[in-house]
C-alpha cells in the first residue's frame, strides 16, 4: 500500500520470534511516559485476569498471588525478585507466609527463597519459564522471560501492526530502512524515540494492558 506521500511501504515481517511475555515486558520497558493520546480511535481495553492466582473449586482455603506475574531478565546473570502476597480463607493476609517456590525450567531460570514470600531469582539461559509459588495446598504461578531487549524500531514496528497500520490516515516511511525520525508522528534521535505525535491517524486496536508506559509523547 501507498504511504502519504505517495511511497510504497513494505510489509514487515518479524525478525525473531519472541512470546507474548517477551513483547509485553519489552514495550514496557519503551513506553514509559508515553501517553497514547489521542492514539487509539478504538479505545477497546480486553479484560484481563491475573493469570497468577491460583483457581479452585469450590470453597478455597487461601488466594495466592505472585507479585509481578511475569519478569523480564535482559542477560544470562542477571537477578529479579517476585514476591507472593497471601490470603486466608477469611480474607486476611497471611503475614509471613511458608512459601515453597519452584522453577519449570531451571535451565532458563532457578528460584530460591523457600519457606519466605520472597522469590529470588535468577537467569541461567534464553528462553521462558513459569516459577511457582505454592502455600499449603495452593498454587500460583508466574513467567520468567530471559531474553535480550527489542530496539526501539522493532518495538515501533510491533506497535504499527498492533494497531492496524497499513490503515492509518498517514503511514508514511513506517516499516521502512530511513531514519526513525523520518517516520510519520516519531521524533528520534540515533534510533532512541522520544516522541510520538499520532492522534487523529485511525490507528484502531487495543493497547495490551502489560504495555506499562516509557515513551514520552
Amino acid at each position: 500500500m501507498s504511504a502519504g506521500g505517495g511511497q510504497r511501504i513494505r510489509r514487515w515481517r518479524p525478525r525473531r520470534t519472541r512470546s507474548g511475555f517477551a513483547l509485553a515486558a519489552c514495550w514496557g520497558a519503551l513506553f514509559g511516559a508515553f501517553l497514547l493520546e489521542g492514539c487509539a480511535d478504538d479505545p477497546t481495553v480486553p479484560h484481563y485476569i491475573d493469570p497468577s492466582v491460583a483457581a479452585g473449586s469450590g470453597r478455597q482455603d487461601a488466594v495466592v498471588v505472585i507479585e509481578p506475574h511475569w519478569l523480564t531478565l535482559d542477560r544470562i546473570g542477571a537477578n529479579g525478585t517476585l514476591t507472593a502476597r497471601v490470603t486466608d480463607a477469611d480474607g486476611n493476609t497471611v503475614v509471613a507466609p511458608q512459601v515453597m517456590w519452584a522453577s519449570t525450567d531451571t535451565a532458563v531460570a532457578t528460584v530460591s527463597g523457600a519457606g519466605s514470600g520472597v522469590g529470588r531469582v535468577r537467569a541461567s539461559g534464553f528462553g521462558t519459564t513459569k516459577v511457582t509459588a505454592t502455600y499449603n495446598s495452593t498454587t500460583a504461578e508466574a513467567t520468567v522471560e530471559v531474553a535480550l531487549p527489542l530496539t526501539d524500531r522493532e518495538i515501533l514496528e510491533i506497535f504499527y501492526e498492533a494497531t492496524g497500520g497499513d490503515s492509518w490516515t498517514d503511514n508514511t516511511n513506517w516499516l521502512s530502512d530511513k531514519d526513525l525520525s523520518e517516520w510519520h508522528g516519531v521524533s528520534a534521535h540515533q534510533g532512541k524515540v522520544s516522541e510520538l505525535r499520532l492522534w487523529d491517524n485511525n490507528l484502531v486496536g487495543p493497547i495490551p494492558p502489560e504495555l506499562g508506559t516509557h515513551l514520552p509523547v
